[in-house]
């Protein structure tokens, strides 16, 4: 996985820690961190959640658990199958995958999306330091 330089990220420590984001990630996880001075090494991901953002959870309500998980996979699928993307020659995610990266099977984008307050044993739902 790759992240930018963010503390969020243990990037603001010189050695990581076991309760930090690097202690936390799954087992066998390989992390790296954008290159320094390097802005635009994250505009990508930051574009696709501006987009994710304006297209769907400004749009939408969820009632439950439940109902969260379905409507974002249901978009996820959309957003990765059948979304075509101007900036990128109209082409879906599914289809620059199979053009940049033929070797790699495109399940890999049907991966569920998890809740992580459970995983990290966290309400996470709430600003830090509110009970």
């Amino acid at each position: 996985m790759r992240t930018d330089l963010g503390s969020e990220f243990d990037g603001d420590t010189v050695h990581y820690r076991p309760d930090g984001f690097h202690g936390s990630s799954a087992s066998g996880a390989r992390h790296r961190f954008n290159p320094p001075a390097r802005p635009n090494a994250n505009a990508d991901v930051e574009s696709s959640h501006a987009t994710i953002e304006a297209e769907f959870f400004d749009l939408e309500t969820f009632h439950g658990t439940r109902h969260f998980l379905a409507s974002v996979t249901t978009y996820q699928h959309f957003f990765n199958f059948a979304r075509k993307n101007r900036s990128r020659s109209d082409q879906t995610p599914a289809q620059l995958l199979a053009h940049n990266a033929p070797h790699l099977d495109p399940r890999i984008l049907l991966l569920p999306p998890l809740l992580l307050d459970p995983l990290m044993g966290q309400d996470l739902s709430r600003p830090p330091g509110v009970f």
